[in-house]
Parts: structure tokens; C-alpha cells; sequence
């Protein structure tokens, strides 16, 4: 908590009344970046429901919304530390904003929709959250340029129309 004061400009009782403890401190920012996170991944998945986005601008900005700020590194090493309890208010967050998606006149006229709705909000959360954490490094290692995981996860959503003919 120290170091995180100092990049504060605060001084670390300041910090500690404030949040109390460390994984405080961690609750509150994920929150926070949850709150981003499911807005932006929200508008994303609405606006490839609806038609009205390129698949490559919704995915663009779901992975800029992992990367920027560093919200797909705090996720991960949350997880990776078995902090789980601190990820509650992100994964809270993520069904409401699927359910929210599902939950409209279109999706309950078309249960096909309810599932593409759900497929393309999983492959979207799970390669941002990849790419934040070795993007750069893994297309790199494969021989790929720069963005084409996010070229191949726009290729692989489920557009409205393909949900309504399966």
C-alpha cells in the first residue's frame, strides 16, 4: 500500500483510512473497472446484435478496454493470486450486463439470439483478456502482425442474422 500511495501523491494513512486493507483497496478498484468494463462490453455486443457495427470496431474496443489501465493484468493476477473474492463485483457485473442483452423483445422472439448474445460476450471477454496479457508477445511468437487475434475473434462472432438461421 505504500508504493500505491506514493503513485497517488497520497500518503499512506490517507490510503488506509480510506480502504482499510490491501484487498480493499483491490475490491474497490475492480469494481470500478468492472463497471468500465461492462459498459463498454455491453455497448459492444448490442451494437453487433443490432447491426450497426463493423465486428472489428466491437472488437477493437472491448480489447482496448482490457488493455487500457492494465484492467486484464489486475484480473489476472487477482486470479492467479486465488483472490476470486476481489473478481466477485466483475463477474457480477458481466451477468447482469448479459442478462440485460437477453432480456429484450428481440431475444425473447429469437432463443437463438439469447445464445449468440451469450457466444460472442465470452469470446470477446476471453481473447481481450488474453491479448492484455501477451497479445504483443504471442502474435510475435506465432508470426502474425499486430491485431490479428482481434481480425480472427471479429472473423468467429455470431451476427444476428447467422443466430436467426441456425
Amino acid at each position: 500500500m505504500p508504493a500505491v500511495a506514493k503513485e497517488l501523491g497520497m500518503s499512506h494513512g490517507n490510503l488506509t483510512h480510506h480502504f482499510g486493507s490491501i484487498g480493499a483497496l483491490h475490491a474497490a478498484l475492480v469494481d470500478q473497472m468492472a463497471q468500465e468494463l461492462a459498459t463498454t462490453v455491453y455497448a459492444a455486443v448490442r451494437r453487433l446484435r443490432d447491426e450497426r457495427a463493423d465486428p472489428i470496431t466491437v472488437v477493437n474496443a472491448v480489447f482496448e478496454a482490457f488493455d487500457n489501465g492494465g484492467a486484464g493484468r489486475l484480473i489476472s493476477w487477482l486470479a492467479l493470486s486465488d483472490n476470486m473474492d476481489a473478481l466477485k463485483p466483475l463477474f457480477k457485473t458481466i451477468t447482469a450486463a448479459v442478462r440485460e442483452l437477453t432480456d429484450d423483445d428481440h431475444c425473447r422472439s429469437n432463443p437463438q439470439s439469447v445464445s449468440a448474445t451469450r457466444h460472442n460476450a465470452l469470446l470477446l471477454l476471453a481473447t481481450a483478456l488474453g491479448n492484455a496479457l501477451v497479445g504483443d508477445r504471442l502474435h510475435a511468437a506465432v508470426g502474425v502482425p499486430q491485431g490479428s487475434l482481434s481480425k480472427l475473434s471479429a472473423l468467429n462472432l455470431v451476427p444476428r442474422a447467422a443466430a436467426k438461421r441456425r
